[in-house]
């Protein structure tokens, strides 16, 4: 997964607990953080899961025939 986090200001003891929080969700499903920005200004998270599914697909959004 790769994480893009906006903040108004540093905030240590937030960010330890949605760390720790974070990391305990990903270890359960063995998900790995392997980037993403930090940056200033109003509150923003986004997180991005990427991965494969074996012998299977998901199927595009829209009108099925």
């Amino acid at each position: 997964m790769t994480l893009a986090l906006t903040l108004p200001s540093p905030d240590d003891r937030w960010l330890g607990a949605f760390a720790a929080a974070l990391a305990e969700c990903a270890a359960q499903d063995d998900v790995s953080l392997v980037g993403g920005d930090t940056t200033r200004g109003p509150r923003s998270l986004a997180l991005f899961l990427h991965g494969t599914t074996p012998e299977t697909h998901i199927p595009a959004p829209g009108p099925r025939p």
